[in-house]
Parts: structure tokens; C-alpha cells; sequence
């Protein structure tokens, strides 16, 4: 599996909405092909951080499939308007090399 870490940066004004659409963009992810895990967090240390964690079986079903599908469109149309700057994004993979 791959993670893959997105920060997302969101005005105040719009964290209340931002919030309340997160639920149905964990749905529409999960609905994706290879898309296994979602997390979407709130920084504790930036007020307009948000941390968007997916697992996804490869990343050619991020970097690839996911942004030509229907998933893709509905995200970015739910989610999209509401970042001040566009996401940083990193994968990690699945494998804890402290072990």
C-alpha cells in the first residue's frame, strides 16, 4: 500500500464548510479504485492546516486512475474551491523501517 499525505490549506472563514463536506469526501474516495484508508485531520499547530491521509492499494490508482475518474471530477468539484494554495502532496509507502 501507499499513503499518501495532503496538506491542505484552508481559509478560516471556510473551515466550518470545509468540515462538513469532509465526511462526503471520504465517501467519494473510498468509492475509488485502489483506495483503501482516508483520514482527514486538523493541524493542532497551524489553524488552517489540514492533513488528508489516503491509502491506496498503488500509486498509478492516485497518480494515474484516480484523477481520469468520475471520483476525481466530484472531488475536486466538492473540495477543490476551498484551499488558499494548491496541496502539497507526498506518498510514503507501507513499510516501517524501525522494525
Amino acid at each position: 500500500m501507499i499513503y499518501e499525505h495532503a496538506y491542505l490549506r484552508v481559509a478560516a472563514d471556510d473551515q466550518t464548510t470545509f468540515e462538513q463536506a469532509a465526511p462526503k469526501a471520504r465517501e467519494i474516495l473510498l468509492s475509488a479504485q485502489g483506495c483503501r484508508e482516508v483520514l482527514i485531520s486538523k493541524s493542532v499547530d497551524d489553524p488552517d492546516l489540514y492533513l488528508l491521509r489516503v491509502g491506496w492499494d498503488t500509486i498509478e490508482d492516485h497518480l494515474e486512475r484516480f484523477p481520469a475518474s468520475t471520483q476525481g471530477a466530484a472531488l475536486g468539484d466538492l473540495i477543490g474551491g476551498f484551499f488558499t494554495e494548491a496541496p502539497a502532496v507526498t506518498h510514503f509507502e507501507d513499510r516501517d523501517l524501525s522494525a
